[in-house]
């Protein structure tokens, strides 16, 4: 019939899905996810570099050591690994003395009924324990208490103390440290701190 429209039945069924279908719904957002989103893309950027954590084989000269010791703390730092992986993934890097050490110790904890190492700190504790004579130690907490700037460089001055503070390992109120920095100083220049204000070591 002329003027009449005629539908197919593929075009009917087409009209009559969008009359009785609802309208897209927007989806719902919860700004509260977002910093979680925000940490976990972070950590997927973290995890897609590759860093790896060094062997130690417990034969290292005891500088040496602490590099190595340094340098797993800052790979540690950037992967944010819990306290029971980083654990594990130092053990793994243990090679031949370290490893059999390790393994003694493990052994020696269960005998006396001790609880296993499952903190970084912990670990490192007996690392040092075991590897850094109490002579290198004595030797470094000697020359880091009578440091002075001498020649060098502020920056050299402060990078040395830093390096010499971490060997140490032997932990103080910062406003002491504050005080060893300074006294430290050459004369000129720890006059001029002493007038500035400051609450930390890093504001020194």
């Amino acid at each position: 019939m002329k003027g009449t429209l005629i539908l197919t039945p593929f075009v009917w069924l087409m009209e009559m899905t969008s009359k009785n279908s609802d309208p897209p719904r927007r989806q719902e957002f919860d700004e509260s996810d977002r910093p979680k989103r925000r940490r976990n893309h972070t950590r997927e950027k973290r995890d897609d570099v590759k860093v790896d954590v060094p062997d130690f084989d417990g034969k290292a000269q005891e500088d040496a050591f602490m590099e190595w010791l340094l340098t797993v703390e800052r790979i540690f730092k950037f992967k944010d690994y819990s306290e029971e992986k980083k654990v594990k993934i130092a053990a793994i890097k243990f090679k031949g003395c370290a490893s059999l050490w390790w393994d003694n110790l493990k052994r020696e904890r269960e005998r006396e009924g001790r609880g296993k190492i499952r903190t970084w700190e912990k670990m490192k504790r007996e690392l040092r324990r075991r590897f850094l004579p109490d002579m290198y130690k004595q030797a470094n907490y000697l020359k880091f208490r009578n440091f002075r700037q001498g020649d060098q460089t502020v920056e050299d001055y402060t990078r040395e103390f830093e390096y010499l503070m971490i060997k140490c390992d032997a932990p103080e109120p910062e406003e002491q440290t504050i005080a060893r920095y300074i006294s430290g100083l050459r004369r000129a220049i720890s006059d001029v701190i002493r007038l500035q204000p400051y609450w930390t070591f890093n504001d020194v």
